[in-house]
């Protein structure tokens, strides 16, 4: 989905703040309103504990769908678990003015005033946050995101489950290894190989 109307509303699984943050941006966009699949659970339910599966939601088969979790982990239990029953996932581009790149994977976001510049690739669930930006010829693994304002410089290669706080950056060329955490503000300066967290400028491992 990039910004076109739908007959059907998109269907959203997850209501915390980053779903409902996606629900105003493709109402805007579309005119048409998504419905989420876990309304109906009660106020403060962590998905996650609630041993809620996609076979006791009504309607999501009937809608192509969207995991709304911000929680990577969590997000691909999810979406895993979707495919497995034959959910249509969708992505959603909000400018898509502003991606220049092969299509995203399955479940992916690009959120507004996001930029994603030529012969990037982008996995599966990832979330590309409202003003990151992707320069050219970068790799973006499976669930990982990329937070608000951050900026991942040309030819980086970004691993699966990986996040990246709001305003870091990531210099050209960098590769980041699976599931690390780059802190806010952090700029990665060389390679990361081992995962952890990492802060500070340049970005150094703190556990």
């Amino acid at each position: 989905m990039t910004g076109s109307p739908d007959s059907l509303a998109i269907c959203l699984f997850g209501a915390g703040g980053h779903g409902r943050g996606i629900a105003a941006q493709i109402a805007q966009i579309t005119g048409v309103m998504p419905v989420f699949a876990d309304g109906s659970l009660p106020v403060g339910t962590m998905i996650g504990e609630a041993h809620v599966h996609f076979t006791d939601l009504r309607d999501v088969a009937a809608h192509d769908l969207l995991i709304t979790i911000g929680a990577a982990d969590v997000r691909r239990k999810y979406q895993v678990e979707a495919c497995a029953l034959g959910c249509r996932l969708t992505t959603f581009i909000a400018d898509p003015g502003q991606y220049f790149s092969p299509p995203p994977g399955l479940g992916t976001v690009v959120l507004s005033g996001a930029v994603v510049n030529a012969e990037t690739r982008i996995g599966e669930g990832v979330i590309i946050n409202n003003g990151a930006i992707v320069e050219h010829g970068c790799y973006i693994g499976d669930f990982s995101h990329i937070a608000p304002g951050a900026v991942v410089a040309g030819d980086a290669h970004v691993g699966a489950d990986v996040w990246i706080g709001a305003n870091a950056t990531v210099l050209q060329g960098i590769t980041i290894a699976d599931g690390t955490t780059v802190g806010a503000g952090a700029v990665v300066t060389r390679d990361i190989s081992a995962p952890g967290t990492y802060i500070g400028l340049p970005a150094r491992k703190v556990e």
